[in-house]
Order: C-alpha cells, then sequence, then structure tokens
C-alpha cells in the first residue's frame, strides 16, 4: 500500500499497487506520504455543428481549468459536451516516490530517458533557432554542443503544485528551524487527525 495525498481533497489516501509490483517484487512504503502527489484531472469532448460541413461535426477535448469556467464558456458558445473522463495523474518529489510509483527500473529508465529527450530536444531546438537580427544570421553555425550542463540546468518556469510548495517550504523552514519545522509538522498532523 502506498499513501497518496489527493490534491482535490488534501486527503491522505490509500492505494493498493499489486498490478504494477507483480514483475518486481513487493513495494515498499514511500518515506513520506508526500513522495508521490496526485491530482484528478477533468476532460471532456466536446461538438457543435460545422458551418462549413453540416456532415462533419466540429470536435474539440478540453481539459477542466480550475474554476471551471472554460466548460461554461465553451457551453454558452453552443458546444455541446459528448463525454466527460477524470483522470488521476501523478508527480513525485523524492527518489522514493519515483521507486514507489514505478516498482519496474527499466520503467524508471524508459521515464527518465523520455524526460531527458525533452529536456534535450528543447535545449537543441533553442540553439538551432537562436538568431541575431542585427546581422540577420543564425547565431550557431558548425559548433558542437555537449548538453550535459543542459540536462542540470534548472527549468526557466516551473509550476508548483499547492502541496508541492507546502512539503518545499517546511524543507526550507526545517533547514533554517528544525525545531520549528518539528512544531509545525506535528501541529498539522494533529489537526488532519493523523495522531
Amino acid at each position: 500500500m502506498t499513501d497518496v495525498l489527493d490534491v482535490e481533497n488534501g486527503e491522505v489516501q490509500e492505494t493498493a499497487q499489486a498490478e504494477a509490483a507483480e514483475d518486481s517484487g513487493p513495494v515498499e512504503s514511500p518515506t513520506s506520504s508526500f513522495d508521490v502527489v496526485t491530482t484528478p484531472v477533468v476532460q471532456r469532448n466536446y461538438t457543435r455543428p460545422n458551418p462549413k460541413d453540416p456532415n462533419k461535426p466540429e470536435l474539440t477535448i478540453v481539459k477542466q481549468s480550475k474554476d471551471g469556467a472554460n466548460f461554461a464558456a465553451l457551453e454558452k458558445d453552443g458546444w455541446v459536451m459528448v463525454t466527460e473522463n477524470t483522470f488521476t495523474t501523478y508527480e513525485v518529489t523524492s527518489l522514493e516516490g519515483i521507486k514507489d510509483l514505478t516498482p519496474s527500473e527499466a520503467q524508471q529508465v524508459y521515464i527518465y530517458n523520455t524526460g531527458l529527450r525533452t529536456i534535450q530536444t528543447t535545449k537543441i531546438a533553442g540553439i538551432q533557432k537562436a538568431f541575431d537580427k542585427e546581422t540577420n544570421t543564425f547565431v550557431n553555425n558548425n559548433e558542437s554542443f555537449d548538453l550535459r550542463d543542459a540536462i542540470n540546468e534548472p527549468p526557466g518556469r516551473k509550476v508548483t503544485s499547492p502541496i508541492l510548495q507546502i512539503k518545499n517550504d517546511v524543507l526550507e523552514l526545517a533547514s533554517k528551524d528544525a525545531a520549528e519545522a518539528r512544531k509545525l509538522i506535528a501541529e498539522l498532523m494533529r489537526q488532519l487527525g493523523v495522531v
């Protein structure tokens, strides 16, 4: 069993991961219940008549905004909901969370390499697109680039979920005043009925 935090409800829930662990043995619980964070994502398919071809209706797939206003706006604009599905998405905050969510080492490597390719592809695109408007030329030509530094650059813009922000804030407090951080955690656990 794995403790995961349901961001929408702010509740810690136990989730069985037996199917995922069949190949790799038992899954151990993470050291923190915040190593794996879940977020529900609602998506809807909408349709409306196509003014150019009435036999081929328009179709759009929309992810719900935080306040759901985008759904209301579409419906006001004549779109009709066809389907709605809720997906539980996952984010990890530690290496323990990675091991817990993805017990298979081969799958961990696959996921890591997928992210690594994305980072490198983005960096390559930036280097290739770099253009000097004054000289009207591309900045980089006939050069070789080792992307190791790019792999380790922190992202320019990072969106942090509220739960991850709380965790980061508590860890920052702990680095400055461990006793105060322990008091805060104990009080939160008491308020949540964990202890």
